[in-house]
């Protein structure tokens, strides 16, 4: 699967553009509620459609399709994407990635195949930590405390990794959350059935990352 992704299209006040990447749900309205808020902040937003169209009705249904995704597909979508932002922007723009869960994965996989300034992740994983050779661009990591099954590969594989090759990360680690903390209608986590959306957290950290992108802007 690769060639055109559907992407909902957000126009900017910045020279900052962010390619934003779905969770396991799909470009549901709670994601594209994200989209909407970066572009409040100034930002140039296109949301990709990795499912297209399809909806996740539960986590199940969410991981078949995540899993019908190749690598190949990841880097296409994120490629196509990141060139329709800059098509639109003005000269001398700049592109970054941000993603959520499973989306978060996908934002780090562009990055590390793609010319993304920036990444922000909110605990997702890429299939081979060797990618991170070819990160442009800082990362920005967002973690749960709670978070048993990303939380052990940052550690001891993706963040050794960055350190070896030399790449700026920032790490924000929320104590006493789990994944996915930052999303406000699960109450409860469909990983774990723990107790999920932390406004404290949620708020702190999309702050941070609003700042962090704010970096870009000149």
């Amino acid at each position: 699967m690769s060639g055109d992704w559907p992407l909902v299209v957000k126009k900017g006040r910045t020279n900052v553009g962010v390619v934003l990447v779905h969770d396991i749900t799909g470009l549901d309205p709670v994601n594209l509620s994200f989209a909407d808020k970066l572009q409040q902040e100034g930002f140039w937003v296109a949301a990709v459609d990795m499912f297209r169209g399809h909806k996740a009705k539960d986590l199940q249904e969410g991981m078949a399709l995540r899993q019908k995704l190749t690598g190949e597909d990841l880097t296409s979508a994120m490629r196509f994407a990141r060139e329709r932002l800059q098509r639109e922007m003005p000269a001398g723009s700049v592109v970054g990635s941000m993603g959520f869960c499973m989306g978060g994965g996908v934002a780090l996989h562009g990055a590390c195949h793609g010319d993304f300034a920036f990444c922000v992740d909110y605990y997702g994983m890429i299939a081979d930590v060797e990618d991170v050779k070819d990160l442009k661009g800082p990362l920005l990591l967002v973690l749960a405390s709670e978070d048993d099954r990303i939380n052990p590969w940052a550690y001891s594989q993706l963040l050794p990794k960055l350190d070896e090759h030399r790449k700026r990360v920032h790490v924000e680690l929320y104590p006493a959350v789990t994944h996915p903390f930052h999303r406000p209608d699960w109450i409860t986590s469909p990983f774990s059935g723990a107790k999920s959306y932390d406004p404290a957290a949620a708020d702190d950290a999309w702050a941070r990352s609003v700042a962090f992108i704010r970096g870009f802007v000149r």
